[in-house]
């Protein structure tokens, strides 16, 4: 099973507890893909301070995508 991040633990518990309208839903999709935005955003800020290395084998040009994916089954 894949790692969730805070923005997916909250939307899945949202969806359990909650009835949801089709806006809630989008603005929870919004939120999961801004939150993908920041993780890409900080790693590219380190790559650029020069300490992307201890990322391994992430390269520049786009890993990070699928790292991410892998990690959290997006």
């Amino acid at each position: 099973m894949a790692q969730q991040t805070a923005v997916e633990q909250l939307v899945n518990y949202m969806k359990e507890n909650f009835h949801l309208t089709d806006e809630s839903l989008i603005k929870f999709e919004q939120a999961k893909q801004m939150e993908r935005e920041q993780h890409k955003d900080t790693r590219d800020a380190g790559m650029s301070e020069g300490i992307g290395t201890t990322m391994g084998s992430l390269d520049y040009d786009g890993e990070f995508i699928n790292y991410y994916n892998e990690t959290y089954g997006k």
